[in-house]
């Protein structure tokens, strides 16, 4: 069993047993041209899988299920839509925790529990159900797994829970995942403010979805923004955090860009109080951040 990255195209050397795909995305353009071009790579891929291999896809992603029904291989959907082969019903929010039900066209699988949050979660939790069915795990036996795991680190992870403030420490740093945590947030507390600090992952990866960060962050009840983690990447003239920024402005006025991180971190400690829900956000060294909010608030 392995995690395949799409990035630099070594998943195409890849020749699965069962391989599950939760979602195709557009990222990494600094290696594809296009949707189109990341979908048909997806294609290949499922396409180099043994002849009698089995794929598992999300049914709710329009990307695979336009795609998966012209791949000549067996395939079983999941997700929340009506139309999934495996379909998640019930999906409930308690004290840090979520429950649902699997159905089938034949059968009912009941009370699932994970102690995570949000919906990508539940759907992750669905393909791996899908694997133990093909495995011919007892349902049992997955449940009772299921309900003990516990993810890796930075994933939505919460760091801190002490006098009615959660901290949130999340390697998001694509657009939709955003709306995932943000979404996931909002089930868990309705009506608790959410401060989002984000950093930008890449000169390449904000410049072609700067309008779609500010559309998704907007979402919060504050945004501060950090410079651009460059990772990998040289500077690009006139890409900086302020194009975010500009859009996000239009959509949620209590916006910030702070460069400095200790003002950052004054901030926060000077404005965060009883009933916040405060997000890290960024797949950069933006965890460090995390770690001394929580060291000063202590």
């Amino acid at each position: 069993m392995g995690e395949a990255d799409e990035y630099d195209r070594s998943f195409l050397h890849l020749k699965a047993d069962i391989a599950v795909i939760t979602n195709i995305d557009e990222d990494h353009l600094d290696i594809y041209k296009n949707i189109r071009d990341i979908v048909k790579n997806f294609k290949i891929f499922c396409e180099n899988s043994k002849q009698d291999s089995k794929i598992i896809y999300c049914g709710d992603d329009i990307n695979l299920s336009s795609m998966i029904p012209s791949v000549r291989r067996e395939n079983y959907s999941y997700g929340f839509g009506q139309n999934n082969f495996y379909r998640i019903n019930g999906y409930r929010v308690l004290d840090d925790k979520i429950n649902f039900s699997i159905l089938n066209s034949h059968d009912s699988y009941s009370d699932i529990s994970l102690n995570l949050i949000a919906k990508h979660n539940a759907l992750n939790s669905a393909a791996c159900f899908a694997v133990s069915k093909l495995l011919n795990i007892d349902f049992n036996r997955y449940r009772s797994i299921i309900k003990d795991f516990k993810t890796v680190n930075r994933r939505l992870q919460l760091r801190y829970n002490k006098n009615n403030i959660r901290i949130y420490d999340d390697y998001a740093h694509h657009p939709n995942e955003i709306a995932s945590s943000l979404s996931a947030l909002k089930d868990l507390a309705p009506g608790s403010r959410i401060i989002t600090v984000f950093q930008p992952h890449l000169y390449s990866r904000t410049k072609d979805f700067y309008k779609q960060f500010a559309q998704e962050l907007s979402a919060a009840d504050e945004v501060i923004l950090m410079d651009i983690y460059p990772a990998r990447e040289k500077p690009i003239k006139n890409v900086t955090s302020r194009l975010i920024y500009k859009e996000l402005i239009k959509k949620n006025t209590n916006t910030g860009f702070i460069k400095d991180k200790n003002k950052i971190i004054q901030h926060l400690l000077d404005s965060s109080k009883a009933g916040d829900i405060i997000i890290f956000q960024g797949a950069g060294d933006i965890t460090e951040q995390c770690s001394e909010f929580i060291r000063r608030l202590n």
